[in-house]
């Protein structure tokens, strides 16, 4: 399935990035939709999603972006990312994966502690499944489809503390359980050798359960559009067949629809 992330249309407000949504949804096979950093999620933008037709919506970084404020402690970021994950059920929209970073590259913040990592990172961000109580009264906090959805780490760049490079993803659990991988970021790690990029993503990609998309000069995470002659555009389709619950998101978009894009490159 094919993705459109907001990160790809960074500043724009949530109408405009549903309406290129629309635009492009042929032209890149499009079958919905990440909210993460870039546009602001509000509550009164959900029934906006469903209503452009989009049914399944993806997840990524979602501590730093709900509502356009930071938020600050782990407790109230988990409370509200489920609060608007029922929103999103009450609206039949499936909301299956949330991809996140382990850390950011600076110092980890008090939010990360040993602890926390532990208990919510490393044991439960493969199958994260909840349930609450079911209720008949449709009034009812409770009263919405209740759906299992997958927590899967992202890797990282080469100053992150961890899943910084191949080795470190060969031998830990995510690469046996699945995880996201960033294209961009492995360009970074092999310093823009084509070869090693593509040798090392591909591989990847056997365990992977989504892939982002966006181009660099192996310098940093620049998440410049996306040229024709990018190596990994070849491989789309034949991923998609091999690899048929791969999620495969755009997180910056070819170059020929730039004027659909980011605001700060423009």
């Amino acid at each position: 399935m094919r993705v459109l992330s907001a990160t790809a249309c960074t500043g724009r407000s949530m109408d405009e990035f549903l309406d290129i949504y629309q635009i492009l949804k042929e032209p890149l096979s499009l079958s919905a939709i990440e909210c993460a950093v870039g546009i602001n999620l509000t509550v009164d933008d959900i029934p906006k999603i469903k209503q452009a037709g989009i049914d399944t919506v993806l997840w990524h970084d979602a501590f730093w972006f709900v509502d356009g404020r930071k938020q600050e402690t782990y407790p109230s970021c988990i409370a509200e990312y489920f609060t608007l994950h029922k929103l999103f059920c009450q609206n039949d929209i499936n909301v299956p994966l949330w991809s996140i970073h382990p850390f950011k590259s600076h110092k980890p913040t008090a939010m990360w502690t040993d602890s926390i990592y532990h208990d919510f990172c490393i044991e439960n961000w493969f199958e994260f499944d909840y349930a609450l109580p079911q209720d008949d009264n449709p009034e009812s906090d409770y009263y919405y489809n209740v759906r299992s959805f997958d927590i899967v780490l992202e890797n990282m760049l080469p100053n992150a503390p961890c899943y910084n490079n191949l080795e470190s993803i060969l031998q830990s659990d995510i690469y046996k359980k699945g995880f996201c991988i960033d294209y961009s970021h492995v360009n970074i790690w092999t310093h823009n050798n084509r070869e090693q990029t593509i040798a090392e993503c591909l591989l990847a990609t056997t365990r992977a359960k989504e892939i982002h998309l966006s181009s660099n000069t192996g310098r940093r995470d620049s998440h410049d559009y996306i040229p024709e002659d990018e190596w990994f555009l070849p491989y789309l389709d034949s991923l998609e067949q091999a690899y048929p619950h791969l999620y495969i998101t755009y997180e910056s978009l070819p170059a020929k629809y730039k004027q659909y894009g980011r605001l700060d490159k423009r």
